[in-house]
């Protein structure tokens, strides 16, 4: 069945297996996934960037904390070189000290040097860990709880140079 409108018709292609075809506008590539497998872009010299996964990527530097599920990743950059973003949901009855402690304790293995910040207002708690290497990689972690499940953490790690 042809679309009323041709460039309707043309946004909603689909390749033989179903998925959705890139479509090029003006020099704009606009790519829609459909699954929870997000998008990856691969670029010129290994440049790879894939947002929207349900996983933590391929090469992230930090272990999980035990029973998280990953929301949504983010990863970008040349292998050996890549920059990370990870949010996460803690599983039920999760403590935020504990859970800090245990990112406290993966950063240091790793190198980093991290500051702890805590803070508390109308029942809302945060603990926010910024650090770096001595090469210059940059690494956070913010955890957040406004006394209900789910907690939620957003981790972040940043090569030097990027």
């Amino acid at each position: 069945m042809k679309a009323a409108n041709p460039a309707l018709e043309k946004a909603s292609e689909k390749r033989k297996d179903g998925k959705p075809k890139p479509r090029v506008d003006g020099g704009d590539v606009r790519i829609r996934s459909t699954d929870q497998s997000g998008i990856t872009f691969q670029g010129k010299n290994g440049v790879e960037d894939s947002v929207g996964t349900a996983k933590v990527p391929e090469g992230f530097p930090l272990d999980t904390f035990g029973g998280a599920r990953v929301v949504t990743s983010a990863a970008s950059g040349t292998p050996g070189n890549r920059k990370y973003m990870v949010i996460f949901e803690l599983p039920k009855g999760a403590e935020i000290d504990k859970v800090a402690g245990f990112y406290e304790k993966e950063l240091k293995e790793k190198g980093v040097r991290a500051e702890r910040n805590d803070f508390e207002l109308h029942g809302a708690k945060t603990v926010s860990l910024v650090g770096k290497t001595t090469d210059g990689t940059v690494a956070t972690v913010h955890v957040a709880a406004n006394g209900e499940d789910p907690m939620n953490a957003t981790v972040t790690w940043t090569p030097k140079g990027e």
